[in-house]
């Protein structure tokens, strides 16, 4: 009969924590990206996840931005002419977090805004059960 280890994640919780108002998106201008590195490329990358990434690149240096292709993005295109729609008809939004500077691509006009809100004793007067595994 085999053993089964049962494994307790090794985080805290409280790293987790963010702050209202403590980030800001703004957008980013793809040619001050490619100026700041003196990019002479640009290549779109696929990470174990299965998330795209566009790195804008000098490949003399070895210097680039990554920047995440978000899930607003729904081009059909591939390859290079992906990466040509996205420099043309979509924004480059960045933030930062503990974790440093964030890039996405994202379509025109994402806000970040909360699309719904309710309280927490709004929700209590449902009689949510909270989902406990």
């Amino acid at each position: 009969m085999a053993n089964t280890a049962v494994i307790v994640p090794d985080y805290d919780l409280k790293n987790g924590i963010r702050k209202v108002g403590a980030t800001n998106i703004l957008n980013q201008g793809i040619e001050d990206m490619i100026e700041e590195v003196k990019a002479d490329s640009l290549k779109l990358v696929l990470n174990a996840e299965g998330t795209r990434y566009v790195h804008i690149l000098n490949s003399e240096t070895g210097e680039y931005f990554s920047v995440k292709v978000g899930k607003s993005v729904t081009s059909k295109k591939k390859g290079a002419e992906l990466i040509a729609d996205l420099v043309e008809n979509h924004v480059v939004y960045c933030g930062t977090t503990e974790n440093g500077t964030w890039f996405t691509f994202g379509n025109v006009g994402t806000t970040g805004e909360a699309e719904a809100e309710i309280s927490l004793k709004d929700l209590m007067k449902k009689k949510v059960k909270f989902y406990a595994g």
